[in-house]
């Protein structure tokens, strides 16, 4: 154990001159100290910086799409006869609307059942189809064979309807009832029962219900019909719902009762405060952000000190692109307005914005569209079969030409002619096996005389469409009857180079002509955006990374190649500053990222560099208490030497004196 020795012999403070000694060492980790505050400081102020950035993004976003900041009033003068709400597409005006009658679902009635738990009601197949819909199959054996399994079986059948029972007092009655209304959405019900006789009045035939064969032992209790209505003077108009979207367009009046002879006036009219208030919290958020920034970046002229990011080029650079954006002109932008300037918002001497509301409000009233455009991202489309799907911050606003060198196409499977009428048995060549889109299953079809193509194919598709293996993997076809040729063709409903049909085997897979058809497989869409090859999935387009079109996805439709006109893209100033700010605050890639990154690195590298000067310290307060301590030792021994020296010549002086 060694010995710290603190000035016993000499007298010397020697913790004092160590304390002392290592204090003038530490100077340079105080400068450290220091350095470290200030970039501590810097991180604190660019997080702000941040935030605020984040909140002008996200004020932004309510302007970037024209139909959020249409916002529409309309207004019904009787809402007891209908309501009605409003989509962004929409005109101003007032419409006069004459409801004549209401659209209805169709609803059917069984005979009387005793009871709905133990009464038998029959074994075997029902097909439900409700229009021209997709056709559902319910089977009742022994497990299911009462009123309420035969209302269950039908309600899992997914046919377009829904079963439940009525008790009228006396007995029990199936009711049946189609989901969607309107004329065209008729219930047809077909037995094969197993008593036999599919058409009278026992078994399961006793559901059935077609008009076409003049079979109806279900009671109409509610025909099927539209909604008949006379609007702005175009009378007779039918439709099938009572929720009605495509007479006024971006209107869906909602129709509650008819009243022959009462006019309703729908009166839409546009909400330009919602739209100044959403455009004024924009500006407000613009304007905190100039503030945060004149404070971290201004200079003090009576105390001579500047803020925490003055001189910080890269703030210095984010405020300019964003400063750039929000005063300047919107380039490809045809109409009134092509700046913040030409509506109202002006720049201030301190760089925030001010807005002249009455110049404000006299463009949201004589040119909304105009207004909204300078905001918003549009998209002007020369060829119809082309939509915009979407953009990424990365795609660049202009003008891009769109050249289509192989369209998109579905997979499909045709067969060899086949002789008409067409017997299927059950259990002797009634199954067929198919494959579409790489997923297989087998389908069963109805037992019965097919005299017509047509019919053939309806049934295939219908149970293909129904199969439970299909549905679940959103898989589903089209089945047609080429007439001329008497052939069968499978066609997927999905497009693309997955898309595929093959029919597989099934004991009906020979009489249908489909044991040695011709299997084309589906195509992506493949073209050019501005001469870039894009990338095809389905009948999606998008253009390549690094070409001004990155991100940009087009749905193609259509047969037609070669030249397929323009997409104009114009980013309006919200738009743009959405985009940029994305870029700035990007957490992998962004300039705030890179910037905080290098400070953080620099706060390490001071961390590192007080480490090392710790150890420096420490070693060199070691050897100054080595070197006091050797020295203690030295003088303690001269001290014990002389104290040695003093007490011999005491003893010499004192003999002396006694002779």
């Amino acid at each position: 154990m060694g010995i710290s020795v603190g000035g016993l012999s000499s007298g010397i403070d020697v913790d004092s001159i160590i304390s002392q000694m290592i204090s003038i060492e530490r100077r340079p980790q105080v400068r450290l100290q220091v350095k470290e505050a200030g970039l501590q400081g810097k991180l604190t102020s660019i997080g702000a910086f941040n935030q605020a950035l984040t909140s002008l993004q996200s004020a932004a976003s309510s302007l970037r799409d024209i139909s959020s900041l249409n916002t529409l009033n309309i207004s019904s003068s009787d809402t007891t006869i209908l309501t009605a709400t409003a989509g962004g597409s929409v005109a101003p005006g007032t419409h006069q609307i004459e409801v004549k009658q209401l659209a209805q679902v169709q609803r059917l009635a069984s005979t009387g059942f005793a009871d709905i738990t133990t009464t038998a009601v029959g074994t075997g197949t029902l097909t439900i189809q409700v229009g021209t819909g997709t056709s559902g199959v319910v089977t009742i054996d022994s497990t299911n064979n009462t009123l309420t399994g035969l209302r269950d079986a039908i309600n899992n059948s997914n046919a377009g309807v829904s079963a439940s029972i009525l008790n009228d007092g006396t007995n029990n009655k199936l009711i049946i009832t189609a989901n969607n209304s309107g004329s065209g959405n008729t219930i047809k019900i077909t037995a094969v029962d197993d008593d036999g006789n599919n058409t009278d009045m026992n078994g399961l035939s006793r559901f059935v219900y077609d008009t076409a064969s003049a079979v109806t032992n279900l009671t109409q209790t509610q025909a099927a019909q539209n909604a008949t209505l006379k609007v702005d003077g175009i009378d007779n108009i039918s439709k099938g719902s009572n929720a009605v979207s495509d007479v006024i367009q971006g209107v869906t009046v909602n129709l509650l009762k008819a009243q022959i002879g009462t006019t309703v006036n729908l009166n839409v009219t546009q909400d330009n405060s919602s739209a100044k208030s959403k455009i004024q919290g924009f500006v407000d958020k613009y304007n905190e952000l100039v503030k945060l920034l004149n404070g971290l970046q201004g200079y003090d002229a009576k105390t001579k000190k500047g803020g925490v990011l003055l001189g910080d080029s890269v703030v210095s650079g984010i405020r300019q692109k964003i400063r750039n954006v929000m005063t300047g002109q919107v380039s490809n932008l045809s109409g009134s307005y092509t700046s913040l300037a030409q509506i109202g918002i002006k720049s201030s001497s301190d760089g925030t914005l001010t807005i002249d509301s009455t110049k404000l409000d006299s463009a949201l009233s004589t040119n909304f569209t105009a207004v909204g455009k300078l905001f918003a991202k549009n998209a002007a489309i020369t060829d119809p079969n082309i939509t915009l799907k979407g953009t990424t911050i990365n795609t660049k606003s202009g003008i891009y030409s769109i050249n289509i060198t192989q369209a998109a196409a579905k997979g499909r499977y045709t067969g060899t002619a086949l002789t008409l009428p067409l017997t299927i048995t059950g259990g002797i060549n009634d199954s067929l096996s198919v494959s579409i889109d790489g997923v297989s299953s087998t389908v069963t079809l109805a037992a019965g005389t097919y005299n017509t193509g047509s019919d053939l194919a309806q049934e295939i598709q219908d149970k293909i469409n129904s199969n439970s293996t299909f549905s679940a993997n959103a898989i589903s076809t089209t089945v047609g009857f080429l007439s001329g040729t008497n052939q069968l063709e499978i066609t997927s409903s999905t497009l693309g180079s997955t898309s595929s049909v093959t029919v597989t085997g099934g004991s009906a897979q020979a009489a249908l002509g489909l044991s040695s058809g011709t299997a084309v497989q589906g195509a992506n869409v493949a073209g050019t955006i501005n001469e870039n090859q894009g990338t095809g999935i389905g009948n999606r387009l998008t253009g390549t990374d690094g070409t001004p079109g990155e991100g940009l996805s087009l749905e193609v439709n259509g047969s037609t190649t070669g030249s397929r006109g323009t997409v104009t893209l114009t980013y309006g100033v919200a738009e743009q500053l959405y985009n940029e700010i994305a870029r700035i605050i990007d957490p992998a890639a962004g300039s705030i990222t890179k910037r905080k990154d290098l400070i953080n690195a620099s706060i390490n590298d001071i961390g590192k560099e007080n480490e090392k000067i710790e150890r420096r310290l420490a070693d060199i307060e070691k050897v100054l208490r080595d070197r006091f301590t050797r020295l203690e030792k030295t003088l303690n021994s001269l001290q014990s030497t002389n104290n040695y020296l003093t007490q011999q010549f005491q003893s010499m002086f004192s003999n002396n004196s006694n002779r």
